[in-house]
């Protein structure tokens, strides 16, 4: 039931109370059509989302943030036409973010940050939740299909399964509102954002070790052929395959065999955060920035060796192209929470079966959002067999006392002297290709 029905009850029970009491005639003629227009509308509203289709069509694969199209069909198989239905996509609702409690909650958390700051919240936001995307249709004829159109933006990578739609029709006169919950569609991947990386000023290629580099034979853009995909955003229009294009209605792509040789591996030690947002922390801008470290050599002809968590344990995962590394970001699970006195041992477990993973000289990039003083006596224990690139997703600075010249003079960063480290901090307040174009170190030589 919803709130404009709840209260048409409401009003109508408590003008039969009322009439009950003083004998008004007129009031109990005002409470009977009160409750004969809630009574109509539900049975209205009923009738009109019965013998409803909804299906769901967009792109398999997209990026947050970025706009993409979706195409909806409401489909009547019934005789009778329906009017004044709305349809609402659930795709990217957050569970629970409309409960009285979670209101509470952000009330509550709003008026701390206005006692500590001084600044009102803007409530605007509050009024529509804007992952929720509404469309309404006037009229769908019998036997027939109505089409419709919008875009949707993607707020966090993740794999969404079918889409929740939710479809809706106010009945006749408005007093009452009937739903039904419909799933629809193929599972949904959304790629972490990417940023652009300066080459000039983003630094791996250190080998502490000089070895022969080893060949792998990956997916890529070489001679020989190695098979066919799905069309996706980047690829060159020269590789469309035009009569498997034609064949399925969709365009299709050739790839080809290359010959990588990968010099470079890269560790993902993100544990759960304990401040921001579900969208803005430490682990999901961590994320942001690996996935933006893999463009950035992919673009000069190499994919790392992904390192990341399987459980507790540490793992290898085979992507051979620059979607299956950004489909294997887009699905990370972080291990259990970590504990900060148990931090430089949970780092030197991720380093000694990276170490072990990796061939023999191959510079590392290692991307977490552990305590820094942890992560630089893990990496102390290691002396020189190791060396590359360190991301740190400072996790303080989503907090509420974070100042953006804090890195620059933190006490922990001396301990990164000497190491052959090029170290590099992701905060909350800078762009994610700003934090890794400017390094906080050098390298010791």
């Amino acid at each position: 039931m919803t709130k404009r029905s709840l209260v048409t009850a409401l009003v109508g029970l408590a003008l039969l109370l009322i009439a009950s009491s003083i004998k008004s005639g007129w009031l109990y003629l005002v409470a009977s059509v009160l409750f004969s227009l809630l009574l109509v509308d539900i049975l209205a509203g009923w009738r009109a989302t019965r013998k409803l289709d909804v299906c769901r069509s967009m792109s398999a694969r997209v990026f947050e943030g970025d706009p993409f199209s979706v195409l909806i069909r409401v489909s009547n198989t019934g005789s009778a036409g329906r009017r004044l239905l709305t349809v609402k996509d659930l795709l990217f609702k957050g569970k629970g973010s409309d409960a009285p409690g979670n209101r509470m909650r952000s009330h509550r958390a709003e008026f701390k940050e206005f006692l500590r700051t001084g600044n009102a919240v803007d409530a605007r936001g509050r009024a529509r939740d804007s992952s929720v995307k509404t469309i309404a249709f006037e009229y769908v004829p019998g036997h027939t299909g109505v089409d419709a159109s919008y875009e949707m933006v993607a707020p966090r990578r993740g794999v969404y399964g079918p889409a929740e739609m939710s479809v809706s029709s106010g009945g006749v006169f408005g007093s009452a509102s009937i739903r039904r919950r419909t799933s629809t569609g193929e599972r949904l991947i959304v790629f972490p954002r990417i940023s652009p990386v300066d080459s000039s000023y983003f630094n791996a290629h250190v080998s502490p070790v000089p070895v022969e580099s080893i060949e792998w034979s990956r997916k890529g853009i070489g001679q020989n052929y190695y098979g066919t995909r799905e069309y996706s955003r980047g690829d060159s229009l020269r590789h469309i395959h035009w009569r498997s294009s034609a064949r399925r209605g969709t365009l299709i792509v050739k790839e080809y065999e290359q010959e990588l040789k990968p010099f470079v591996a890269l560790a993902v030690a993100l544990w759960p955060p304990v401040f921001g947002d579900e969208n803005h922390n430490s682990m999901e801008d961590g994320l942001r920035a690996a996935a933006s470290i893999v463009s950035f050599y992919e673009s000069m002809g190499h994919l790392p060796l992904l390192v990341l968590p399987d459980g507790n344990a540490f793992e290898s995962v085979e992507a051979f192209t620059l979607f299956g590394c950004l489909e294997t970001l887009a699905s990370y699970k972080p291990p259990a929470p970590l504990i900060k006195s148990r931090a430089e041992k949970a780092v030197v477990k991720v380093l000694e079966t990276t170490r072990e993973l990796m061939p023999p000289g191959q510079p590392l990039v290692l991307v977490t959002n552990a305590p820094p003083e942890s992560v630089a006596e893990a990496l102390e224990s290691f002396g020189d067999c190791l060396a590359g690139s360190l991301v740190l997703a400072l996790d303080g600075a989503y907090g509420p006392r974070w100042e953006e010249e804090w890195p620059y003079e933190a006490p922990w960063l001396a301990r990164f002297t000497g190491l052959p480290f090029t170290l590099y901090a992701i905060t909350s307040d800078r762009e994610i290709g700003r934090c890794l174009s400017e390094s906080l170190s050098t390298i010791a030589l």
